[in-house]
């Protein structure tokens, strides 16, 4: 090869390492030629990312490059769905291994590799986030819920609707538009809960699987309460007996700054006149009768300690004065 066309090359790979997105050949050629870029693609620093659509080898697996094939291949009524579209929409908790896409379903062409698609006459509406067309959050949320694998699929929304980039309510609305949901039951769940605040796996196994009934009923979920000049949200509260529990996971509560802010609070909420129960994972998920055996005996000692008092007050002698 002659220096002019190592030139060329090194100039084209260079290019595209920089933009990181993907490029039509038309656009490639016209800059370069047809012969550089098959040089640069026989190197292996181009790849083909898509039909007539070219990137560097370094971002073909990014986001912002396989955003930019589904900008420039979706058809018409084609949008970004699932968990990507969450992505775009602002959730950055994760990384979405597959970028999945709805095309209408009269639409057969072929999809490129990097994009798994959904043929469906569903009406949902779409915006575009940096020229790509996106599901709106609540259509993306169901469709992503679908994706997901079953025994992960509650621990996903609550993540989601934890992240405030899509409400529940909204959810819940759309629902009704969709036909086939699997475990519709605890997605509608999901939404209910999520709407009174319960965010997290382990609030929604103790809301739904330990603390059910009409004995539970009058406590409060995720209730404010002052304390020491502060307010805090706690995550089950029976204000008339001013005892509350807090579900700890060891997602948010196990480092040592967590665990100190902790006892501080518990500490605001005890000068306040309110008994915490603390209860951990394990403690939900595998002794569920104990969790409300100790939640039971906290109210009762309260109570009577709250009578008790009452009792003595109005049993006190009044000093005689005058």
């Amino acid at each position: 090869m002659t220096p002019r066309p190592a030139f060329a090359v090194y100039a084209l790979v260079a290019a595209l390492a920089e933009s990181g997105v993907a490029h039509p050949r038309r656009h490639v050629e016209e800059r370069w030629s047809s012969a550089t870029l098959t040089s640069a693609l026989q190197s292996g620093d181009v790849v083909r990312v898509g039909p007539g659509l070219f990137a560097h080898r370094d971002a073909e697996q990014t986001m912002r490059c396989r955003l930019s094939v589904a900008a420039q291949w979706l058809p018409q009524g084609g949008a970004v769905a699932g968990r990507a579209a969450l992505w775009c929409a602002g959730w950055r908790d994760e990384h979405p291994a597959q970028l999945h896409a709805i095309v209408p379903r009269a639409v057969r062409t072929p999809a490129p590799p990097l994009l798994k698609l959904r043929r469906t006459d569903i009406e949902m509406a779409a915006t575009h986030i940096e020229g790509v067309p996106v599901v709106n959050s609540a259509d993306a949320l169901i469709l992503a819920w679908q994706w997901t694998q079953p025994h992960e699929r509650i621990g996903f929304a609550c993540d989601a609707f934890r992240s405030e980039v899509v409400r529940p309510a909204d959810v819940a609305r759309r629902t009704g538009f969709h036909p086939r949901i699997p475990n519709r039951t605890d997605l509608e769940s999901a939404c209910s809960l999520a709407s009174r605040g319960v965010t997290s796996m382990l609030e929604y196994r103790a809301m739904t699987e330990v603390f059910t009934g009409d004995e539970w009923d009058r406590w409060e979920v995720q209730a404010p309460v002052s304390a020491g000049g502060r307010t805090f949200v706690v995550d089950m509260l029976l204000r008339a007996a001013r005892v509350a529990v807090e579900f700890d996971g060891a997602r948010y509560h196990s480092d040592d700054l967590r665990r100190r802010r902790d006892l501080e609070r518990d500490a605001l909420l005890a000068g306040a006149g309110y008994v915490t129960v603390r209860l951990t994972w394990e403690d939900i998920a595998g002794r569920p009768g104990w969790c409300r055996r100790q939640v039971r005996l906290a109210v009762a000692r309260r109570t009577a300690t709250d009578r008790a008092d009452a009792g003595g007050a109005a049993g006190a002698e009044i000093p005689w004065s005058g």
